[in-house]
């Protein structure tokens, strides 16, 4: 599956509703094209950070999914329309060329319209005194239901398949009209007008559900970092994560393998998109480069920028050391929101509610917690016991605690 079709699904679920019925190839392409216009990237992992960072960019591609699903629902609607069409046109061919097939879909349509009626009326005659016989109420419910289907269907077959149908032909009547009329300046009319209601649907349907996508608005104590301050804040962090990581190692037990300042081999490959590089290119990575990915990959994913201070250190270090997810997931679950693993405002909000200190006192028994229940405590439990106790020394001095 195209990348970018699954983090649509990933995102919003409700995109699955555009590839019910055909045209699957033609509404996947579309997606795709979505998420890249929406995210202002075609790459899968950048189009991911940045919809999951910008809540306006995601709200932009829900927008985006549910106009492709509704112009694919509408896709096939014309579709059955058309093929309903078609049939009427071949059977009214044979009529009219004396065959007697044309006759069948009148012959069969009033069947089943005589047989609606007259089983609808004797039900309301012989309410009453229906048997209690539950084969005999089967067999009539069973009756009922395939005339009611069977009825429907000539319904359609003669009026249509829905009230939008009936509308396009009825607008598509008008104009077949007046363009035979001569009045070309009727035919534009009516154009435009059709037009101007269709931009002012899609418009109010924009207004609609930005305004129901936004988020719920919360008091949050203290304003967001200006550039400057987060600038401050990310560098002090990631001085202390670089003292903790260390130096270059290539332990034989560790299976990132060759590290360099926490950054693996396999990181560096994907940042620098260059699977050729090996170790002799971990150990030459520059601190500048590193500060790059620890930002790009873990910081800003993390949105520690909007994390008060203190609580962002402790959110950033456990994002590098166990992944970002679990470290977002393990602050969801101190502030009571949904645990996905995925940074939002809620969870900011929530956050900037709760007792800074007390809060990464908390993060830092959940941490440990979660390094015990690994196989290999035993052998790096001091360690990570050590490093989470500096980190929430430090992330207490930040936060004033």
């Amino acid at each position: 599956m195209n990348p970018l079709i699954a983090l649509a699904l990933q995102l919003v679920p409700d995109a699955a509703r555009a590839f019910a019925g055909g045209k699957a190839g033609d509404v996947a392409a579309s997606v795709s094209r979505a998420v890249a216009e929406a995210a202002g990237t075609s790459d899968p992992q950048a189009a991911q950070v940045a919809l999951v960072q910008d809540p306006a960019k995601l709200a932009d591609l829900r927008i985006k999914l549910a106009q492709i699903a509704a112009q694919a629902q509408s896709d096939r609607r014309a579709d059955d329309l058309a093929d309903t069409e078609s049939a009427r046109a071949t059977f009214a061919q044979l009529a009219k060329a004396g065959n007697a097939v044309g006759l069948a879909p009148v012959i069969i349509s009033v069947i089943v319209t005589v047989g609606f009626f007259v089983m609808l009326i004797w039900l309301l005659v012989r309410e009453p005194t229906l048997t209690t016989d539950s084969a005999v109420l089967q067999l009539i419910n069973i009756t009922i239901g395939a005339l009611t289907a069977a009825f429907a269907t000539v319904v359609n077959f003669w009026l249509g398949s829905s009230h939008g149908s009936r509308i396009k032909d009825q607008l598509s009547a008008t104009l077949q009209a007046q363009a035979a009329g001569g009045d070309a300046k009727q035919v534009s009319a009516a154009l435009g007008a059709h037009s101007a209601q269709i931009e002012a649907a899609v418009q109010a349907f924009r207004a609609a559900t930005a305004s129901a996508l936004a988020p719920t608005p919360v008091a949050v104590p203290s304003p967001a970092p200006s550039t400057a301050d987060a600038d401050r804040r990310f560098d002090a962090c990631v001085t202390i994560v670089l003292q903790l990581e260390g130096g270059y190692v290539d332990d034989p037990h560790d299976p990132g393998g060759a590290t360099n300042m926490g950054i693996t081999l396999n990181t560096l490959r994907d940042w620098r998109k260059d699977q050729s590089l090996g170790p002799d290119d971990v150990k030459a990575l520059t601190e500048t480069e590193a500060k790059a990915i620890y930002r790009a990959n873990y910081w800003n994913p993390m949105q520690c920028d909007g994390l008060p201070a203190g609580v962002d250190l402790s959110v950033f270090d456990f994002g590098v050391n166990a992944g970002p997810s679990r470290s977002v997931k393990l602050l969801e679950s101190l502030v009571g929101t949904a645990q996905d693993g995925i940074m939002g405002p809620q969870t900011l909000a929530a956050t900037a509610a709760q007792d800074a200190p007390d809060l990464i006192r908390r993060f830092a028994d959940g941490r440990i917690a979660y390094y015990r229940s690994l196989s290999g405590w035993d052998r790096y439990g001091n360690g990570w016991t050590n490093r989470t106790n500096t980190v929430e020394k430090d992330a207490l001095a930040m936060a004033g605690g």
